[in-house]
């Protein structure tokens, strides 16, 4: 089935009108109870019906469907999308927003990568060095202070652990690591 769309792109000197046609293709691991379309969009094969999506933590759009017998199943919208309307002949295993907004998910946005190159893409090398650069607070379990480190990577040499553990701290994923609570120090704790 096909849905066709209007899309106005402001260019710099007149407006012009791009036509667009949405696709949808029948998702395969579902039974095509569901289909996919390159805009990102996700319906009911029977109703036509367009499911709502939610927001992951981590940024990204997904929805949770179900399997005949009644299984939920979660999926990434993008990865969907990649799926149904990317071509990976090359077989790369991660996929990749070019403009870097996850929720953008438009075939055309979409571009399958290996684990480095999505590493090294845009600003997300920039935004991991910003990261691992933070000074960090090494605190007790009774929040007290013990330790400050001029970086994440320095507070995961000291106490011997990957600095992705104190991350994950940090950030609300776990609660400690090695025994002690992290968070990044504020200019004020200096």
């Amino acid at each position: 089935m096909q849905r066709t769309g209007w899309m106005i792109e402001k260019d710099a000197k007149q407006m012009n009108c791009l036509f667009l046609q949405e696709n949808w293709k029948k998702i395969k691991q579902l039974e095509n109870r569901y289909e996919i379309s390159n805009y990102g969009k996700i319906r009911n094969a029977k109703t036509l019906q367009i499911l709502k999506t939610q927001i992951s933590n981590s940024g990204y759009l997904r929805v949770c469907l179900r399997t005949r017998k009644g299984k939920k199943r979660q999926f990434s919208i993008h990865r969907l999308v990649a799926q149904y309307f990317v071509p990976n002949p090359m077989h790369k295993p991660e996929v990749n927003h070019k403009d870097e907004n996850r929720l953008n998910n438009l075939a055309s946005n979409l571009e399958w990568v290996t684990q480095k190159e999505n590493a090294n893409y845009g600003t997300g090398v920039e935004r991991q060095r910003v990261q691992l650069f933070k000074p960090v607070i090494q605190l007790s379990i009774n929040n007290e202070f013990i330790a400050f480190y001029p970086s994440l990577k320095e507070a995961a040499r000291a106490v011997k652990c990957n600095s992705s553990q104190i991350w994950k701290v940090i950030h609300g994923q776990r609660k400690t690591t090695h025994g002690y609570k992290w968070k990044y120090a504020e200019a004020n704790n200096r």
